[in-house]
């Protein structure tokens, strides 16, 4: 047999392979004393891993530790997504206003929507820490607003024109 089985050695011992590749492994073994070797060699690592295993305590301490981490690593996360949110609603806000300035009359009625849109993404940050996705939901309203809002000021500006 011209090829090594190397690359199996390691499922061979942990009885992952197939009944065809055991066989295989088997009969290589028995003609490639370079290959038996390497399986020796390789067993007894994995022996003395297991083992080495078995005697190594971990400290209770760590648990918590790990946990705390990935607290700690959340709620900077939600902080991180929640300033992106209130960036991006504020540029769109800005864009909103922008094309309400070349509205005639858009411009108060574009302010007063700035306005309340800003109210209502300082409320839902205010309850973001009692209600976590209020915050998405009063976003998401607000957006909507803004929407409608713009629709109605392009249709009046539209009637009043022609």
């Amino acid at each position: 047999m011209s090829e090594h089985v190397s690359n199996l050695l390691s499922a061979y011992i942990d009885e992952e392979v197939t009944n065809k590749e055991a066989e295989l492994v088997e009969k290589h073994l028995t003609d490639c004393s370079a290959c038996y070797q390497e399986y020796k060699d390789l067993k007894r690592t994995k022996q003395f891993i297991g083992e080495t295993y078995e005697n190594v305590s971990v400290p209770l301490s760590l648990e918590n530790t790990i946990i705390n981490e990935l607290q700690a690593s959340e709620k900077e996360n939600r902080s991180k997504r929640m300033k992106v949110a209130v960036a991006a609603g504020m540029i769109f806000m800005a864009m909103i206003f922008t094309i309400l300035h070349f509205i005639p009359g858009g411009l108060t009625l574009g302010s007063s929507l700035l306005r309340f849109s800003f109210t209502l993404l300082h409320a839902s940050a205010l309850s973001l820490s009692t209600f976590p996705y209020l915050f998405g939901v009063l976003g998401v309203i607000s957006i909507i607003l803004m929407g409608v809002l713009a629709v109605v000021v392009q249709r009046y500006y539209l009637v009043e024109k022609y």
